[in-house]
């Protein structure tokens, strides 16, 4: 018994060796991969088929169209409207569980606009807030603004209860503003981290009105701007700054340019893709990026920086290298955070910043730590005393 067994054992054995034998010269080169198929660990995705690399492969490269990336760069989920953020003036909705991001209509918050009276003529508590990128209008233009709703004097909203009253603030809290949002309408932000973290596409935005001040808000980068670093004007910055809305219901720029703190004169106007638009020392400009303190490389700080945008002067916070009460003999000579070369009452010349007044008028401020005096050229911040510029 025990012998006619043996060629049967014998046989199973030599089988299961050939099974072995089939799965060791395994070689995942050259397996063809795509959209649905991955390669194994080692292995990257090369025109179609599986290469060996010592480059990690990247768990999202094989998201489908119904996909997004996980936040955490660990893998694909589902797209729905809750993981899909929208730019300013779009809403998500799902069409046959798709989730698409579409425009909002006038006088929903967020809405494209030219002039306040797009948001709504009979009323004030609808602005058209300025911004950098270009929106489509419902008669095929193109327009600068979006509809934001004031809050009242007493903080409340007055439309309904589906709105707050939202405080937003630059970076170092220099420049604030007001305005009533839906829990969807806006995502505030300090910078840029704040909406690259929602989509690498966002940028922090920022848009104003005179009733309204600073709104900084998660958006789509400038299409075809300046990229960080590179020239965004020609002129030196303006000196004075329109405080009030136009006659026509909008916003006056009164010739200061949308970029910055830039008349840009008779120039073409060139637009930050992403930061705010500042000047040099060297007489020129740049994009310089948003910041939070200890976010900056030397020799540039986070500090606040002066900008005209929508006819409002703003303050919000950029890496740029200090210039305050630096000596000067001209506005080319100071930088982004004090453009103006300003005769102190000594008889000396140094760089300050303007003072600027809050939303809805008001007596004009300066950062803490300085005064608002008035010197020629204009109402400029000059550090209090003891302090002094050299």
């Amino acid at each position: 018994m025990a012998t006619s067994r043996s060629p049967f054992i014998l046989v199973l054995a030599l089988a299961g060796t050939a099974a072995c034998s089939l799965l060791i010269p395994f070689n995942p080169e050259g397996l063809p991969c795509g959209t649905v198929e991955a390669c194994l660990p080692g292995y990257a995705c090369v025109d179609g088929l599986c290469r060996a690399s010592t480059t990690p492969q990247d768990p999202c490269s094989f998201c489908r169209a119904d996909e997004r990336c996980k936040p955490d760069k660990s893998g694909c989920e589902r797209k729905t409207c809750a993981n899909t953020p929208c730019p300013v003036g779009e809403t998500c909705q799902e069409t046959g569980g798709v989730p698409l991001c579409v425009p909002r209509t006038a006088p929903a918050a967020g809405s494209p606009c030219a002039v306040d009276a797009d948001c709504d003529s009979t009323t004030t508590t609808r602005v058209c807030a300025r911004g950098q990128r270009p929106r489509l209008m419902p008669d095929g233009g193109t327009s600068f603004g979006i509809c934001l709703y004031r809050c009242l004097s007493t903080g409340g909203c007055s439309d309904n209860n589906t709105m707050t009253c939202t405080d937003f603030r630059s970076g170092l809290d220099a420049g604030t503003g007001k305005a009533c949002i839906g829990s969807d309408t806006l995502v505030s932000c300090k910078v840029d981290t704040d909406c690259t973290a929602l989509s690498p596409d966002f940028t922090c935005a920022q848009f104003a009105h005179p009733r309204l001040g600073l709104v900084q808000a998660c958006d789509l980068a400038v299409p075809g701007g300046a990229q960080l670093g590179e020239a965004c004007g020609t002129a030196v910055p303006a000196v004075a700054v329109p405080s009030g809305p136009a006659l026509d219901g909008g916003v006056g720029d009164a010739g200061i340019s949308d970029g910055g703190a830039l008349d840009a004169g008779p120039a073409p106007l060139v637009r930050c893709a992403r930061g705010t638009c500042v000047g040099t020392r060297d007489g020129g400009t740049a994009c310089a990026p948003s910041c939070l303190l200890g976010g900056c490389a030397a020799p540039d700080g986070c500090r606040a920086v002066e900008a005209v945008l929508g006819g409002v002067n703003i303050r919000p916070s950029a890496c740029v290298e200090s210039t305050d009460c630096a000596p000067c003999r001209a506005d080319f000579s100071c930088g982004g955070d004090a453009p103006h070369c300003s005769e102190l009452r000594d008889g000396g010349f140094s760089c300050l910043m303007s003072c600027t007044g809050p939303p809805d008028g008001g007596s004009p401020v300066c950062p803490p730590g300085y005064e608002c005096l008035s010197l020629t050229g204009g109402l400029r911040c000059v550090p209090e005393l003891p302090a002094t510029c050299p």
